[in-house]
Parts: structure tokens; C-alpha cells; sequence
């Protein structure tokens, strides 16, 4: 696949964009196959979690060769290379279905992530404690569909929010009035294997559970300095790429108290091989 100029002028623009086919179902089917056994053989790991509508499984590149496949290959790659750079890292991956009965017990997932207008740029609270995010063209989230998003479980967007002055992390009714009236509300619809790429400062929420599964797998991307959900640096997998290597933090690991004074970031040059 390529990157072209007008999937990063769409980004540009309107704050996100839809990339067709980027992956063989065949293919996808592999990683939901994998993605369902995971949740089956689960033993209540924290970083997984259920309820009556959602399921959400962080750092499922753990859980088969399929999905390591999906995250740290060719196509995504490319996407991190073209659209965000190659000094961006992982900052969190998790694959996550919306649908009524996704399992039987209840953790503290009592309605799907992300039911409300939101942001997913990072976010602090200033001194008056009122949150702040860090704006536009800054971080994003990839997403990547195993199962279809229909006009009812799919994501929904507020295309061209992602430039609207609004500080915060969440959306004020009168706020989300005014965007509707000027640019309306979007579906994120999407086939197994399709791509889409979110700037994180696009307001956006969940859509509804059915009856049927709609796993996605959502991939965040962020400069390096960022802090991942997770200490990725701690993880190992077999036969480790650099581009793995890249994406688990491990090279922007910061000096020990010590050692000398160095660079925090040590790039391995990933990049030069996609």
C-alpha cells in the first residue's frame, strides 16, 4: 500500500480517513480467530476486560502471531512512516468489540469506552483543575477493522472538530450543537481489513452494541516522550524487530540516574527499511 496526498490532506482537513482494503480477510480472520481463543483461555488478566456489552483486550499483540503480525508489519509500517513519522511510538494497542452479551461477567466495563463525546489526544488538568489536551496534528489512533462497523455500533465522528477551540477532553451539549450545525456527524463505516486514521483531537464516541460482535483494533501513536498506557520497555518478544524494538519505547529509555548524560532518544533507523 501507499500513503497518498490526499488521505493526509483528508487528515489534514477534516480529522480523519478511511483507507479501503489494506488488509486480505483471509488474513483478518486469523487475528479475530485468535482474538476470540484469547478471550476464551482468559484467566481474569487485569489488562483484560468484559461486561454485558463490551470486550476490550490490551496489548493484543501478546495473544498470536497474526495480530504481532498485524501491528509490527508492512502496512502499518508504512502508515507510521507516512503519516506520523518515524520518531512516534506505541502508546497503547487494543483490540476492543462492542455487542449485547459480549460475555457473561461484568468487570467494571458497565457501558463500551468511549459512550460519550471525547477526545483521545493526551490530557492534563491545569491549576484550576480544567482539563486540557494538547491539540491537533499531535497524536493519533489507527484503527483497524476485523469485523464490519455498521450505521449502528460504528464510531461516530464530528468532522473537523479536531481544530474547533474547545481546551478540553469532553464536549459540552451546546458545543456539540454548534459542530453538528456546521459540519454534521459522520459514521466511521468499515469492512474487515479497512484502515482508518483518527487525529486524536477529533471528537468521537462509541457507537451502539447489537447483536453482533464489532471487534476493532485500536492502535495509538504518539512522540516518543509520551508516556505509554503500558511499560512496554519491559516486554520481550521472540526474534525482535527494530521496528519493535522502536514502538516498545526501548529506544527512548532515558538514562540511569548513573550513567553519564546521553540522548534520551537513540533512534534505530527503523524507517530505512520500509
Amino acid at each position: 500500500m501507499q500513503i497518498q496526498s490526499g488521505h493526509l490532506t483528508q487528515l489534514r482537513d477534516v480529522g480523519f480517513v478511511r483507507i479501503a482494503g489494506v488488509f486480505d480477510p483471509p488474513f483478518i480472520a486469523g487475528c479475530k480467530a485468535e482474538l476470540e481463543q484469547a478471550l476464551a483461555g482468559r484467566r481474569s488478566p487485569a489488562h483484560m476486560l468484559t461486561s454485558s456489552t463490551s470486550v476490550h483486550v490490551h496489548n493484543f499483540f501478546l495473544y498470536g502471531a497474526s495480530l504481532r503480525r498485524l501491528l509490527f508489519g508492512a502496512e502499518l509500517q508504512t502508515i507510521h512512516k507516512g503519516v506520523f513519522g518515524p520518531s512516534y511510538c506505541l502508546r497503547n494497542a487494543v483490540a476492543s468489540t462492542i455487542h449485547a452479551n459480549a460475555a457473561g461477567d461484568d468487570t467494571p466495563l458497565h457501558s463500551p469506552i468511549g459512550a460519550g463525546w471525547h477526545r483521545d489526544t493526551p490530557q492534563f488538568h491545569d491549576r484550576d483543575a480544567a482539563s486540557r489536551v494538547i491539540g491537533s496534528e499531535c497524536t493519533y489512533q489507527v484503527i483497524v477493522a476485523i469485523d464490519p462497523a455498521n450505521p449502528v455500533n460504528s464510531t461516530k465522528l464530528l468532522p473537523g472538530s479536531h481544530r474547533a477551540p474547545i481546551a478540553g477532553h469532553r464536549l459540552a451539549a451546546a458545543d456539540l450543537q454548534a459542530l453538528v450545525e456546521q459540519r454534521g456527524l459522520a459514521d466511521l463505516l468499515m469492512q474487515p481489513g479497512d484502515v482508518a486514521i483518527i487525529d486524536d483531537n477529533t471528537f468521537h464516541k462509541a457507537g451502539l452494541p447489537t447483536s453482533e460482535s464489532r471487534w476493532m483494533l485500536f492502535c495509538s501513536y504518539t512522540p516518543w516522550f509520551v508516556k505509554p498506557y503500558f511499560d512496554f520497555t519491559t516486554v520481550q518478544l521472540p526474534d525482535m524487530t527494530a521496528y519493535e524494538a522502536h514502538c516498545l519505547h526501548k529506544t527512548s529509555i532515558p538514562p540511569d540516574a548513573s550513567e553519564a548524560l546521553r540522548n534520551t532518544f537513540r533512534p534505530n533507523g527503523w524507517e530505512k527499511d520500509v
